[in-house]
């Protein structure tokens, strides 16, 4: 794709931030917005591994510690049918919320429509008292997890996913120059997450590898002062 191209289908902001980073080079930072876009496409399928796995181990544990049917217990939520009800109204809301957006508002339908957000804030306010604290005794019992890293574990992890939708840059740091910081920021917090909260290393996972590779892969370019990672 030629530079002007990508300039009007994306914006003269958005580019002019690899263009700063390529000295101007059109050819350059075309080459490397797409650099950007690969290696956020291996991030996300890491992330979005990550999301599945805890939504599916929240799904099996919280009706458990809630004392609820496994089948129904996000209705049974959504009804208020748990202590600290009014406590509990924010995370409520979204559950009802998803029911509505749920086509056939069957439990499965419903657990899709919630996000990685929804999940990360059981471990955080009223949601943690009420379930997240009781849920981290069942999710790894051999671990014993700090609850204000898990969050800002999850926070962080979150902050890139949201970024990586919006196709902002991962391969910079703060100042705008070609560094694999975040990337390396990244693989740490989800390697403590999926330590803590999990009896199997996320690192044996091959998106996970994939990452690692893209760490060693951009660095490489840097060294070469030609980050365009495209052949």
């Amino acid at each position: 794709m030629q530079y002007d191209d990508l300039v009007t289908l994306t914006s003269t902001p958005r580019i002019n931030k690899y263009l700063r980073a390529s000295d101007n080079n059109q050819n350059l930072a075309t080459r490397t917005y797409f650099l950007n876009i690969d290696i956020s496409g291996n991030i996300f399928k890491a992330i979005s591994f990550l999301e599945i796995s805890l939504r599916n181990r929240i799904n099996m544990l919280a009706p458990i510690v809630l004392k609820l049917d496994k089948n129904t217990w996000l209705f049974d939520l959504a009804q208020g049918k748990v202590s600290h009800a009014i406590e509990f109204s924010e995370t409520i809301n979204k559950i009802r919320t998803a029911i509505k957006l749920s086509k056939d508002s069957t439990h499965d339908q419903v657990l899709c429509q919630l996000s990685f957000g929804f999940w990360s804030s059981i471990f955080s306010g009223y949601n943690y008292v009420i379930l997240g604290s009781r849920l981290l005794k069942h999710l790894n019992p051999g671990k014993k997890v700090n609850p204000d890293l898990l969050r800002q574990k999850l926070h962080s992890i979150r902050i890139i996913r949201n970024r990586i939708a919006h196709q902002e840059p991962v391969i910079f740091n703060r100042k705008g120059k070609f560094s694999s910081d975040q990337l390396k920021i990244l693989l740490r917090d989800i390697y403590w997450v999926q330590v803590h909260l999990y009896s199997r290393k996320l690192s044996q996972i091959a998106f996970y590898e994939q990452i690692k590779a893209d760490v060693v892969r951009l660095e490489s370019c840097i060294k070469k002062r030609k980050p365009s990672g495209v052949k």
